[in-house]
């Protein structure tokens, strides 16, 4: 059995005390990229809070504060991994974490929130 591991999700702060009633539910309503509403199937994380980072708000480009929520990826399990990002010149990959299952508020912990403000592209 592989030893579990901390995984990180960000989510808009607004949704603060829902998830600390609820958890983290598949099936609610989230942004897509084009700013339409979906409802995915599935729970993301990454391994570390700045590839969640990049997967979500980074992504999302809306400035906006956001919060960090971590738990063990034995509290997910079963899931299923997905590589987001791969850098042709290094071979880094940001492995993404899928969970089609909700996780309960007991499951996670509350790191902290940032404010995504953008950033200028580097030239």
């Amino acid at each position: 059995m592989k030893r579990p591991f901390l995984l990180y999700h960000w989510s808009p702060s607004r949704k603060r005390q829902k998830i600390a009633k609820q958890g983290l539910r598949v099936g609610c309503r989230s942004r897509g990229n084009d700013g339409s509403a979906w409802y995915p199937k599935h729970v993301c994380f990454c391994r570390t809070p700045s590839a969640a980072w990049a997967l979500s708000a980074m992504h999302d480009g809306r400035k906006i504060a956001w919060d960090l929520w971590c738990c063990w990826s034995a509290d997910i399990a079963p899931y299923t991994t997905r590589f987001a990002g791969q850098d042709p010149n290094t071979g880094w990959t940001m492995t993404e974490y899928r969970s089609t299952r909700s996780i309960a508020k007991s499951r996670l912990w509350y790191v902290g929130m940032r404010m995504y403000k953008g950033r200028k592209a580097c030239r």
